[in-house]
């Protein structure tokens, strides 16, 4: 993570499982850690470094830090990457996020940017535990956001995909993800978490788009604090 984007003060501890140490050359993450920041002001952060400079990442450095953060007591975990192929949920990933959820870490995956078909998820969005978030620009589902299948209840929610930084317009469901994560890390505190992740199925508003494409559709924070 980038120390220039003054996020010292609220990283409580880093791990690199990069080998090249736990700066962030590729900014991706450092990104991902700001807009979590601005949502969830109060929420300390952890760095687990699994993506390199190149943005290449090897999935058993995703294990490695996601088990790491569950050892270092991590409520969320927010994994804005992705590797794509058929799964039905039954990948060594997928299992493995499944049980970090059963352990009591929630944890919030972007959907993927391979859309517009259908069975385009990344793994480990495919995790039927996972809270898998798809993409929105100007209320409709982006063409990237990747779609699950036909009878699969994926992704969970969906959120805005963009943001503007400087002169630079970046979109993905990388930013989407952190989007969640960000709310949910907000509402931990106040809320007891298993109403706060159970507020979800309701508190989101229908875009009008199927089950596949926009989950229980966009999270509204203002509908969950009513759920709550």
């Amino acid at each position: 993570m980038n120390r220039h984007y003054q996020l010292g003060s609220i990283v409580v501890a880093r791990m690199d499982f990069t080998g090249e140490g736990a700066y962030d050359y590729a900014l991706h993450g450092t990104l991902v850690a700001k807009i979590i920041n601005a949502i969830a002001s109060d929420a300390s952060l952890l760095n687990a470094k699994a993506v390199d400079r190149y943005g290449d990442v090897d999935e058993i450095a995703v294990f490695q830090a996601l088990e790491w953060s569950l050892d270092n007591g991590a409520d969320i975990a927010n994994l804005s990457l992705g590797f794509q192929r058929e799964c039905h949920g039954d990948c060594w990933l997928c299992q493995f996020v499944d049980t970090l959820v059963e352990q009591g870490m929630a944890v919030v995956a972007a959907a993927g940017n391979w859309g517009p078909s259908d069975s385009t998820i990344s793994c480990p969005g495919n995790a039927a535990r996972a809270v898998t978030v798809g993409a929105t620009e100007a209320g409709a589902i982006t063409p990237y956001s990747s779609r699950g299948r036909a009878d699969q209840e994926k992704p969970d929610v969906v959120a805005p995909g963009t943001i503007e930084v400087g002169r630079f317009h970046l979109s993905g469901t990388s930013i989407a993800a952190p989007m969640v994560g960000g709310i949910l890390a907000s509402l931990y505190g106040p809320y007891e978490r298993q109403k706060v992740l159970g507020s979800l199925s309701t508190g989101c508003a229908d875009l009008g788009f199927s089950r596949n494409q926009q989950g229980y559709g966009q999270i509204d924070a203002h509908k969950i604090l009513e759920v709550l």
